[in-house]
């Protein structure tokens, strides 16, 4: 009910709606993970990277290993908050705590095994002001990159390959796990 009610909320939102808050931030990411603190880091990292810092981060741990540090060691102001469950309640039900959990009406995602290059953020609020003002979705193109951590602790890209982009079709968009969770922005 929730994403349904922000959807409508927001296709009529312009970024300099949302900016009119000095230094608070335009978008929530919410970052699922469960037992994988490696990509979460990883994940975390790319975050960090961003170009355009004006978001918040929900971490929500889905009933796994404490995850603090690995937050902490990427950001440790107020923007990034974790939401601990003590058990698991599934990927939806992680997806959902964090919507609920958000502080901004846009909303993006970001799992623990995905990375974003440092533009994305920049790449999702430019699209989001650019829209056609009845859409209340926007996604981006991405590349699925194979990471190989097999000579060492640290993950590294072995390949990289850049997928062709996705045409929006209701009826496919329905059955289809595309456009992927992290190109996504309502």
């Amino acid at each position: 009910e929730k994403a349904a009610e922000l959807a409508v909320r927001n296709s009529r939102t312009t970024v300099s709606q949302l900016s009119s808050v000095r230094g608070a931030p335009l978008l929530s990411i919410v970052v699922r993970t469960k037992d994988r603190l490696d990509g979460l880091a990883l994940a975390l990292r790319s975050l960090a990277n961003q170009t355009d810092q004006r978001f918040e981060i929900v971490v929500v741990n889905d009933g796994g290993q404490g995850v603090r540090d690995v937050v902490n060691s990427h950001f440790e102001d107020a923007r990034c908050r974790i939401l601990e469950h003590r058990q698991a309640v599934g990927r939806s039900g992680a997806l959902n705590a964090g919507v609920a959990g958000a502080r901004t009406d846009l909303i993006s995602y970001l799992d623990d095994d995905d990375i974003v290059l440092p533009f994305h953020v920049a790449t999702l609020l430019d699209a989001w002001e650019r829209r056609d003002s009845d859409s209340g979705l926007i996604y981006t193109n991405y590349s699925l990159a194979i990471m190989d951590s097999s000579h060492d602790a640290r993950q590294a890209v072995s390949a990289r390959k850049r997928l062709p982009f996705w045409e929006y079709s209701r009826a496919r968009l329905l059955v289809a796990n595309r456009p992927a969770m992290h190109t996504l922005l309502h």
